[in-house]
């Protein structure tokens, strides 16, 4: 279990999708991100370059991120029947 979230297992899918979703809603900051996740800047780091070889490197190309971005909140939604919080704000 990681401490930031009791559901997640640590290396479990969803912490990779948690990380990402962090990364993007802070603006794309490390530090940012691992303080919203409650782990360490490494941890966070670590988890990106999983992310990137699982993705490929051209994942954080503004294009690309797009898309992930956009499959994040579609993966949030159908996941909770609804938007997030931050989803679809101007």
């Amino acid at each position: 279990m990681t401490p930031g979230n009791p559901r997640v297992r640590k290396g479990s899918a969803s912490d990779l999708t948690h990380t990402l979703r962090a990364y993007f809603d802070t603006g794309a900051s490390q530090s940012r991100a691992a303080e919203a996740l409650h782990v360490h800047v490494n941890t966070v780091v670590q988890r990106l370059d999983r992310i990137g070889s699982l993705l490929g490197r051209d994942w954080q190309r503004p294009e690309r991120a797009l898309e992930l971005q956009l499959a994040l909140r579609i993966h949030r939604v159908n996941r909770h029947g609804g938007p997030g919080p931050g989803d679809f704000a101007a």
